[in-house]
């Protein structure tokens, strides 16, 4: 049996050097299904779930417009040819599970046509494609906690302010009854930020009374 590696596809997916604010979520023109059968560890199948469920978008769809594209991405990175051999298909026998899914006929043509041109399973690719996600979904996170402290000491701040701006021009003035409304506005964003760090709520943009 070959040796198993100690890293994981998102350790080798953050050395291919990939950059991951190219891969923005582009949504796609219809295209015509079909079914076709995956051969995948378990741990995937969690992962592709989750995903779908954390940017609200449906299997197929999320196949079609992400899973795909990130392959087709990393793929054409150079460092990818250079760790190829740390992504074959099958170092693990027992983990994995047989799952029929609906793509369209486009995406499983580009698949079968990356895997003749690589040499990597269909199957192996299709799980770079879904962990690749993961890692761009990790990223993020990292970067909204970074902007939920930002927030949230800013949040104080303009509560300091509101409270200042009450004693001297009184509850019923204008100004620091806008500035209340900054405040709870501001309030609902960090709920909201909390949410999708937690539990994997997204985050409405245009929806400011959202609070998770």
């Amino acid at each position: 049996m070959k040796k198993k590696n100690s890293k994981d596809d998102q350790d080798l997916i953050r050395e291919s050097g990939i950059s991951l604010d190219e891969l923005p979520l582009t949504p796609k023109k219809v295209q015509k299904p079909t079914r076709t059968t995956f051969n995948l560890e378990k741990k995937t199948y969690e992962i592709l779930s989750s995903l779908c469920s954390n940017y609200g978008m449906k299997q197929k769809e999320f196949i079609d417009d992400v899973v795909v594209p990130n392959v087709l991405a990393i793929v054409a990175v150079t460092e990818f040819q250079k760790i190829i051999s740390k992504w074959q298909y099958g170092d693990q026998p027992g983990n994995y599970e047989r799952k029929t899914f609906v793509l369209s006929k486009e995406s499983l043509n580009k698949l079968k046509e990356l895997s003749k041109n690589t040499g990597v399973h269909r199957d192996r690719l299709f799980t770079i494609g879904v962990s690749l996600q993961k890692v761009v979904l990790d990223e993020r996170n990292k970067k909204h906690q970074k902007a939920f402290e930002i927030l949230e000491e800013l949040s104080h701040h303009i509560n300091v302010i509101e409270k200042k701006c009450k004693k001297l021009l009184g509850n019923a003035d204008p100004i620091p009854q806008r500035i209340g409304i900054v405040a709870v506005i501001l309030d609902n964003l960090l709920m909201a930020i909390e949410a999708e760090l937690n539990r994997g709520v997204p985050i409405d943009g245009d929806d400011f009374s959202q609070q998770g």
